[in-house]
């Protein structure tokens, strides 16, 4: 392939476009206008900035009262997606942060609800556990009470034999 491409070379899409250095003359083969092919400078949506046929469609569409009817150059309009691109791409990002937060949040907080139910239910069990002491306490008690009085050890009963 020659170093300056020509019109005729196809247009691959996948490639980004090339910038080549620009001739004094952008197309040294065509001396004069007649010799150009007519049919596509004809042709409304094709114009040639003198390294590839480009399409329209390929250039962004401004508004009317940006467009000043002079042929925008590739480079500007790249670098004009290219700072959109940007910014979409920092808007993304910063979404994307802003939902790891958000999830790391919820993540704390299922553990807080979580440690927080754990708490609640040790603390009725230690409940549970008191009220069921009480009640065995009290229900010895009872059965002290309605026992019969045990007599206590010999040692210390008075001696009610008199001599």
């Amino acid at each position: 392939m020659n170093y300056y491409q020509s019109d005729r070379d196809p247009i691959n899409p996948n490639r980004p476009a090339s910038y080549l250095p620009v001739a004094t003359n952008p197309r040294p083969y065509y001396n004069e206008s007649a010799l150009r092919p007519p049919s596509r400078e004809l042709n409304a949506p094709m114009q040639d900035y003198g390294a590839q046929w480009t399409t329209q469609g390929m250039y962004r569409q401004y508004p009317t009262e940006e467009y000043t009817g002079a042929a925008v150059p590739r480079r500007e309009i790249d670098l004009r997606e290219q700072l959109e691109r940007r910014r979409k791409e920092r808007g993304i990002e910063r979404l994307r942060e802003e939902l790891k937060i958000e999830r790391q949040r919820d993540k704390l907080m299922m553990e807080r609800q979580r440690q927080e139910r754990e708490i609640e239910q040790l603390l009725q069990e230690l409940e549970q556990g008191r009220r069921r002491k009480e009640k065995e306490g009290a229900t010895k008690l009872k059965m002290r009470m309605a026992a019969p009085p045990q007599p206590s050890s010999p040692a210390l009963t008075p001696s009610t034999h008199v001599p």
